[in-house]
């Protein structure tokens, strides 16, 4: 709490009184005369103007508002008495009892304010003391201004070597006392074992350092190092992690340049210097910290394993996985090569069961082939019903991505008449509204039914030819049978039959024989 404001001679008449005398807030005075008064808050007396003030005749109030000539009082202040103010009566910002307790307590005297030094003689000490038990003195420099300025304790030596430049906090007491630095919260604290904390205030222990943050090193050298003496060869960086279990949580090396054409920017390094065989990367995960994989000396590669694959090799040792969330490399494209002029297997596809597919190359052609040997298979007799490819509906649509036209069929639709060709998708999206997995259809699935209706129409078309040339030479025979009628025809006219010869020409012309 600062002091409260002083003025020389700021007292006025009052012109209008409170309502009620004893007990409104509200007075005014004379004409011009508010200006007298100081800046609130401030204490004062209002007396009878023909008497002294005494206990009965004055009463000592707080101002806590000032309007032009308009004085808003907290009334009986300091152990006084409300009493009745009419207009008529001084009232003024006097010395009261507040104004010297608040100098003799000392609690305004944090700041000190000097344009020059404090300097200190003889002993030279700034000593804050207090009662035994209460503990609560401190030192409190502040400073402002621009940014840059501030307040800050500068320790110079220059005559005993041993103590020089020291910051010294001393207690009787083992394990007692430390520098604690205190921002909005707790910042970091000198532990007296010896260990440092930033960002709290949890003993690491002796020479140890705990940071709950970044640790940011900026200019030239911008480098950690741990060593030892020869042969010592123990030290460590550990990043650990802890708290709820969150999937952003936990322990991590971030390691980027941001300048191009630096030799090592943005570099992990790690060197040998006494085997070229020497230094690796190993990569660890729990339970008992197992090792999972291991980046060897040679530049080879393992995964699932710790053997060394070679230069340039990288070696699974179970599955590799493409997962739903992928990265896109421009022109978002897998290359696969091969020098190799006869067939190669460039990639090989395996399940629980075993082999199930390849991608082959031989020359400029590429073949794609799945598992299909008879001794996997149990039969169940042969395919003939064509029913999938009569249900199955064509559509004519765009693509909705890029507004390209498209002909297929629509997964939905498709899964009710072929559910073994289709992917069942879900409704689920990611930060952009893009479907995470949509329904999809493999039309390889339907090349099965494809051969079964070929087939069935190929059986339909041969017994239709057959019976078409059967019928072609019947009416053949007809034909060359109504062209020579009966002699004894007496119910049957001959124009009957050479109507009916001629229609039957005109139907079938080319079955007419000479």
């Amino acid at each position: 709490m600062a002091f409260d404001a002083h003025k020389n001679l700021a007292i006025g008449t009052v012109v209008t009184a409170p309502s009620p005398p004893t007990t409104g807030t509200s007075v005014t005075v004379g004409a011009g005369e508010g200006a007298r008064f100081p800046a609130v808050p401030f204490n004062g007396t209002v007396w009878a103007a023909d008497m002294a003030p005494d206990p009965t005749t004055a009463e000592v109030w707080r101002c806590t508002a000032r309007a032009g000539d308009v004085l808003t009082l907290v009334r009986a202040q300091e152990g006084t008495t409300a009493r009745a103010i009419v207009a008529g009566d001084l009232i003024a910002a006097t010395i009261t009892a507040k104004s010297l307790t608040d100098i003799e307590s000392g609690v305004n005297f944090p700041l000190i304010q000097t344009p020059g030094e404090l300097i200190f003689t003889g002993a030279g000490v700034i000593r804050t003391d207090d009662t035994a038990g209460a503990d609560a003195q401190y030192l409190h420099l502040t400073g402002s201004g621009a940014v840059g300025r501030g307040a800050y304790i500068n320790l110079m030596g220059k005559d005993y070597p041993g103590q020089a430049n020291e910051m010294q906090l001393v207690s009787t007491t083992a394990g007692v006392g430390g520098i604690k630095f205190q921002l909005a919260g707790a910042a970091g604290k000198m532990h007296p074992s010896g260990g440092f904390s930033w960002g709290g205030t949890t003993d690491p222990g002796a020479g140890n350092l705990s940071v709950q943050g970044n640790v940011v090193l900026s200019g030239a050298a911008g480098a950690i190092h741990a060593s030892t003496p020869d042969g010592g060869d123990l030290n460590s960086i550990s990043l650990g992690g802890g708290g709820a279990a969150a999937p952003s949580r936990g322990g991590y090396a971030l390691i980027y340049g941001n300048e191009s054409g630096g030799v090592n920017g943005g570099k992990f390094v790690i060197g040998a210097g006494e085997s070229a065989a020497n230094g690796t990367i190993d990569f660890y995960t729990a339970p008992g910290y197992s090792l999972r994989g291991r980046i060897h000396a040679s530049g080879g590669f393992s995964w699932g394993g710790t053997t060394d694959p070679g230069a340039g090799a990288f070696a699974v040792g179970a599955s590799l996985t493409a997962g739903q969330n992928f990265v896109a490399v421009y022109p978002g494209s897998i290359t696969m090569s091969t020098a190799v002029a006869t067939a190669t297997n460039l990639q090989l596809f395996y399940t629980p069961s075993g082999f199930a597919g390849y991608i082959q190359t031989t020359g400029t052609t590429t073949a794609y082939g799945t598992t299909s040997d008879a001794r996997l298979k149990t039969p169940l007799g042969r395919h003939t019903d064509p029913e999938v490819l009569r249900r199955t509906v064509i559509h004519d649509f765009v693509w909705k991505t890029d507004g390209t036209p498209g002909r297929g069929v629509f997964a939905q639709e498709a899964q009710l008449v072929a559910p073994f060709a289709v992917s069942v998708g879900t409704d689920d999206v990611d930060a952009e509204g893009r479907l995470t997995k949509p329904w999809g259809v493999d039309y390889s699935k339907y090349v099965p039914d494809l051969i079964t209706g070929w087939q069935s129409h190929d059986g339909e078309l041969t017994q239709h030819q057959a019976e078409l040339a059967k019928l072609r030479a019947d009416v053949a025979v007809l034909i060359t049978r109504l062209a020579w009628p009966p002699a004894r025809s007496v119910d049957r006219p001959p124009s009957v039959y050479q109507r009916i010869r001629a229609a039957m020409a005109r139907w079938f012309p080319a079955w007419i024989t000479p």
